[in-house]
């Protein structure tokens, strides 16, 4: 009877100790785990913060990323002055813009990397960028092409003695011209969103001068039906794009 009733005692002791062993053991996972876990959204948290970035925004305690926003604002309104005075053509424009986004979307880049600050690196980086964009903005408006130039009678604003279809067609465009210049200098349109409407301008430009070409110089009434419905389409873009929630 002594043997049995010792065997009993072992195998209790043992079941004992194997449940301790193994508490402890998932104890111990489910601690690492949830650090783990813990630290990975706390890295996630902290390294996506780049609401600082951008034309003209100021993140407070975060100089080198003002100095970069206050460039990137100060070059938006060398290209509005530009369209507005017509310095700038609608292509020009459309590649200066999608510039200015590339450049923006480095810095966000360069404040994920660096949990929502710019190191003295980042900032020399983007200071280069932006001189490269502000020389480019500079030969733009004083090269030869502007809205009015290549041939006469289309383009923005331009006046064609003797051909009305010409001029009101010319008139909307420089109308929008002027509504996104005052968007870009408000900050209603993003560098992305001006470089997409130049991009169409300038696609109308381009079909306005194929109608004149095929035309001697004119606009039939269905060319300028024709072109005052793209103008329409252009028209509501522009307004879209400038009363979203998207700010530069």
């Amino acid at each position: 009877m002594f043997v049995p009733a010792r065997n009993f005692a072992l195998k209790c002791w043992f079941l004992r100790s194997m449940k301790g062993t193994l508490t402890h053991s998932l104890l111990i996972l489910a601690t690492s785990t949830l650090i783990m876990v813990g630290g990975a959204v706390a890295q996630t948290t902290t390294n996506s913060d780049t609401s600082g970035a951008g034309p003209g925004k100021v993140d407070p305690g975060h100089p080198r990323v003002n100095e970069v926003n206050q460039r990137e604002e100060n070059q938006q309104d060398r290209v509005a002055n530009g369209i507005q005075s017509g310095q700038l053509s609608a292509g020009e424009t459309k590649n200066i813009e999608n510039g200015e986004q590339r450049l923006v979307n480095n810095e966000k880049k360069d404040m994920a990397a660096d949990n929502g600050h710019l190191t003295k690196q980042d900032q020399n980086q983007l200071n280069r960028e932006e001189n490269h964009l502000s020389n480019r903005i500079y030969d733009d408006k004083h090269n030869a092409r502007t809205q009015t130039s290549g041939g006469s009678g289309g383009g923005p604003g331009k006046v064609d003695p003797g051909h009305p279809r010409v001029n009101q067609v010319n008139g909307r465009e420089e109308n929008q011209q002027d509504r996104i210049a005052q968007g870009v200098k408000s900050g209603q349109l993003t560098p992305k969103e001006t470089a997409h409407l130049e991009k169409g301008e300038q696609r109308l430009q381009h079909n306005e001068k194929q109608d004149m070409k095929a035309d001697g110089g004119h606009l039939t009434k269905q060319d300028q039906k024709q072109l005052n419905h793209e103008a329409n389409n252009m028209s509501k873009k522009v307004y879209k794009d400038k009363h979203n929630a998207r700010r530069k």
